[in-house]
């Protein structure tokens, strides 16, 4: 067989055929409420409402319970957000800077995020009374619904902390519909989160054999792996992306592209689209700019390097994390 035709239909895998599994950060339950957001008093409201539901952020961190930090590394057990009710929040945000963010409704319960943006020694005190983790730490331990809205709401809180002024005047903008625009006084131009689309790929051979690279940037932890994945370039496609990536970083040729799925990836405003690909060729030239190396692995050379801990698994909220599962046939995590 040439080592150019497209022979990918013969040995892929009835279960790299299916489209990945519900992804941890794509379980978006609730109700976004759009048209609510041209309510001139939409946050008013909001406060004045006694079932009101607050989740706390700072940066890209949810405040949960103590010790779910550690229940997030050591267990499958499941995290709790913290949610305050509104009588709370009117105590709090008369002593602090801070903004409220609309996100939606559940079942009759309205949910908004109180971003706290100062170092007050009120911040402090809620640093010692909750444990803080990222989003897709959280994520992988929560329920649908709360998963939902952690996502959303460091999203939201990401777009505002990167982009205070208008880039068309340099205007410090405004928050107006809830937290889900920005408004300029002085072009009087309106602003919307900003999404960068992302592609993440996982490359297999003709032997079944995974592409599995370690990144430059994680020379700190030369254990960690992943698929490929870069961001999508102005102009350019989604499939374009995941051939321009391969031969990039690893300098593999790509036979077909099948699209898997998609999640937010909220640091700080990606949306990651999943691929799996055929490689055309399997000579590795990784570029040593973005890739320190890149291995073709059969599922007996990865189970040996993952139990020897030559290698670890991407974070379990990841897409590359479901895709390698999926190549190997069993959840690894």
């Amino acid at each position: 067989m040439n080592n150019s035709e497209d022979w990918s239909h013969i040995f892929t895998p009835l279960s790299l055929e299916q489209p990945l599994p519900e992804l941890p950060l794509a379980r978006l339950r609730f109700d976004l409420q759009t048209a609510k957001r041209a309510e001139e008093n939409l946050i008013k409201s909001a406060n004045e409402t006694s079932s009101t539901r607050y989740l706390l952020v700072d940066n890209d961190h949810i405040a949960v319970p103590q010790h779910s930090a550690l229940k997030a590394q050591l267990s499958h057990e499941l995290i709790r957000a913290i949610e305050l009710p509104a009588d709370y929040i009117h105590l709090l945000k008369e002593k602090v800077s801070h903004d409220i963010l609309f996100l939606g409704n559940y079942e009759g319960i309205t949910y908004c995020v109180l971003w706290i943006h100062d170092n007050s020694n009120i911040m402090v005190a809620l640093h010692h009374r909750y444990d803080w983790i990222t989003v897709d730490q959280f994520s992988s331990h929560a329920t649908s619904l709360e998963s939902g809205l952690a996502v959303v709401a460091v999203s939201l809180v990401q777009w505002h902390m990167h982009h205070r002024f208008c880039p068309a005047c340099s205007t410090k903008t405004e928050m107006t519909a809830g937290g889900w625009e920005q408004y300029c006084p002085q072009c009087k131009t309106t602003h919307y989160p900003q999404i960068a689309p992302a592609i993440i790929t996982a490359i297999i051979d003709r032997n079944d054999r995974l592409l599995l690279q370690h990144k430059v940037e994680w020379s700190d932890d030369p254990a960690r792996i992943s698929v490929c994945a870069g961001f999508v370039e102005a102009g350019e496609s989604l499939e374009h992306a995941v051939r321009r990536e391969a031969y990039e970083e690893t300098g593999i040729h790509i036979s077909s592209v099948k699209y898997q799925g998609s999640q937010p990836w909220p640091f700080p405003g990606s949306l990651m689209a999943a691929f799996i690909a055929h490689a055309q060729t399997t000579d590795i030239h990784v570029d040593q700019t973005e890739v320190e190396w890149a291995k073709w692995y059969t599922k007996d050379e990865f189970i040996a390097d993952l139990s020897a801990e030559k290698i670890r698994l991407p974070s379990r909220a990841s897409i590359a994390a479901a895709q390698i599962s999926q190549w190997y046939g069993v959840p690894l995590q």
